[in-house]
C-alpha cells in the first residue's frame, strides 16, 4: 500500500509465478490521485483520479491471457467536470479459437473475434482508425510481423462528458463501430 498526500493506492491478492500458467487475482484500489503532482502527466493539473478494480486471469503472455477485469468504480475530476464509470466489465479468452474480447459498460459495449496477437490489437485499431480520421494518426502505426483476423462491433454512447473531462480532441455521439471479417496487419 502507498498512502501519501498526493496518492493512496493498495494492491492486494495472490500471483503465482511458479508453473507454466500464471495466475493472478489482484484487487486494486486508487484513492485521490493526483496525476500531475506525482509527475504521470502534465497534461491534467489539478485533476483527480479514483478507482476499484478487481483482475483475475491466467497465461504467461499477454497474448494467451484468459480472464477477466471488473471496474467496480472509476471517476477522474479535471477542469471542473467530473467523469464516473459506475461500472465496467472486460473478459478475455485469447488462448481458444476463435479468440475474443468482450466489453460491458455504460461507456462502450461490443467484442473482438477471431485469430489475433492481443500485443498486436493496438496497431491494427490505429491502423483501421487512420484510414477512417487521418487528421489524428499523422504517423500511422508500423505493421506488424503477424497478420489479426478478426470482426469486431463496438456500441458507443455520447461521449461528450468523457471528451471535455480527458480533453480528448474528438467526440462520438451514439454512434456504433462494425468491421466484417477483415486482415490487418
Amino acid at each position: 500500500a502507498l498512502n501519501d498526500s498526493n496518492i493512496i493506492l493498495s494492491i492486494d491478492g495472490l500471483m503465482n509465478l511458479s508453473k507454466n500458467e500464471n495466475k493472478f487475482a489482484l484487487k486494486l484500489k486508487g484513492e485521490n490521485i493526483k496525476l500531475n503532482d506525482i509527475n504521470l502527466t502534465k497534461k491534467y493539473e489539478g485533476s483527480l483520479l479514483n478507482f476499484d478494480i478487481d483482475a483475475n486471469f491466467t497465461g504467461n503472455r499477454i497474448d494467451n491471457a484468459d480472464g477477466e477485469v471488473v471496474i467496480n468504480s472509476f471517476s477522474f475530476a479535471n477542469n471542473g467536470e467530473i467523469f464516473v464509470l459506475d461500472s465496467a466489465y472486460i473478459k478475455a479468452n485469447n488462448s481458444a479459437s476463435p479468440q475474443f474480447i468482450e466489453v460491458k459498460s455504460e461507456l462502450i459495449n461490443g467484442n473482438i473475434i477471431g485469430k489475433y496477437k492481443f500485443s498486436s490489437l493496438k496497431n491494427s485499431f490505429i491502423g483501421i482508425s487512420s484510414e477512417v480520421m487521418p487528421t489524428f494518426f499523422i504517423n500511422k502505426a508500423k505493421a506488424v510481423e503477424n497478420y489479426n483476423r478478426f470482426k469486431f462491433g463496438f456500441k458507443i454512447p455520447n461521449t461528450e462528458l468523457l471528451t471535455k473531462t480527458f480533453e480528448l480532441p474528438f467526440m462520438l455521439s451514439d454512434d456504433e463501430i462494425k468491421q466484417h471479417d477483415s486482415i490487418f496487419n
